[in-house]
């Protein structure tokens, strides 16, 4: 290694570096400023080198992960049918139900809310391209797109205005218009596409998609944006729209079931218990259930008095011209 290393140095480097440090002024110089020297080195180049080191890995680690990310999303791709088809049976069968119906709910907020916020990030391009052409913007048919495009994910679309004010500054110095006057237009073009954006087209068709006002739509991208950043910018209004649609069903069984309450509340207070029944006025037996067979035949007599069963306990009592209207009929 030593030997391939001086073939690209001078012959003499080594004898010029040594007499170079053994010169009187280099020598003075070393011994009076070694101090400051090394807190040059430590509070400077130190820092630098490690900065670079650093740098230079968590750009190899970011490359390493987004690799991964990129197998782990190939390999769920390849068999996306197989598990879209058993990961409910991962959960436990007493919450599969909920959590079933929970991502139900959840995947077919995200798909009309994403397929709204399309249409409307489809028309906010155009407005931009149209804008821009106008004004003369190079490019702006593209600009605006790329814009259009961005707005996909609210507020995004803001990083379009870096590339809007470059092309600006561009065209102004290219045909002597003043800077100030481009740059002034294009946040016009941008104010505008926003107005129409926020008035117009969010309320109406993000609004109507998800059953959302627009006061709670701009709250919910705060809330959630500033909870999780640019996850939750996407992930705002399906997430709201499943909360919301599950509060309401709550408050709408809790109304039922009190409905329910006060219904069979007034029916006890309405019902009546029924009447007692009573033996008629000349009915001979006073008692209230007589169960008994009497065979009277038509020649009876005294010995052919009714007869009880065994299996009936009866416990009759006869009046007195009862007995005698027995008597004479033997």
């Amino acid at each position: 290694m030593r030997d391939k290393l001086l073939v690209y140095l001078p012959e003499n480097f080594g004898t010029f570096i040594t007499e170079f440090i053994n010169r009187p002024d280099v020598q003075a110089f070393l011994k009076g400023n070694v101090g400051s020297i090394l807190g040059v080195v430590q509070s400077h180049v130190l820092p630098g080198v490690w900065r670079v080191f650093s740098g230079s890995w968590s750009i190899i680690m970011g490359l390493v992960g987004g690799i991964i990310i990129l197998l782990y999303l190939v390999f769920i791709l390849l068999d996306y049918e197989k598990v879209a088809a058993n990961w409910v049976q991962l959960i436990p069968a007493q919450y599969r139900g909920t959590v079933t119906r929970v991502t139900d709910d959840l995947s077919q907020s995200m798909n009309s809310y994403f397929r709204a916020q399309i249409v409307v990030a489809f028309i906010v391009g155009i407005l931009h391209a149209i804008g821009f052409t106008i004004i003369g913007l190079p490019m702006g048919i593209a600009l605006g797109l790329l814009v259009g495009l961005l707005n996909i994910v609210p507020y995004l679309q803001t990083i379009g205005f870096i590339p809007a004010i470059f092309l600006a500054v561009i065209h102004a110095i290219d045909t002597g218009t003043g800077i100030g006057t481009m740059i002034g237009l294009v946040v016009l073009v941008f104010a505008l596409a926003q107005i129409i954006q926020d008035v117009f087209l969010t309320p109406r068709i993000v609004g109507d998609a998800t059953g959302l006002n627009p006061a709670v739509i701009m709250l919910s991208l705060s809330i959630w944006g500033k909870l999780l950043g640019f996850l939750g910018l996407l992930i705002a209004i399906p997430i709201t729209t499943v909360l919301v649609s599950y509060y309401q069903r709550v408050i709408r069984q809790h109304e039922v079931q009190h409905h329910q309450q006060q219904q069979k509340k007034q029916q006890v207070k309405t019902d009546k218990p029924p009447a007692p029944l009573t033996p008629p006025a000349n009915d001979p037996l006073q008692d209230d259930s007589p169960r008994f067979r009497a065979r009277t035949p038509a020649n009876s007599t005294i010995s052919n008095m009714p007869v009880i069963d065994t299996d009936v306990i009866c416990l009759c009592h006869f009046k007195k011209n009862t007995l005698n209207i027995f008597y004479n009929l033997s």
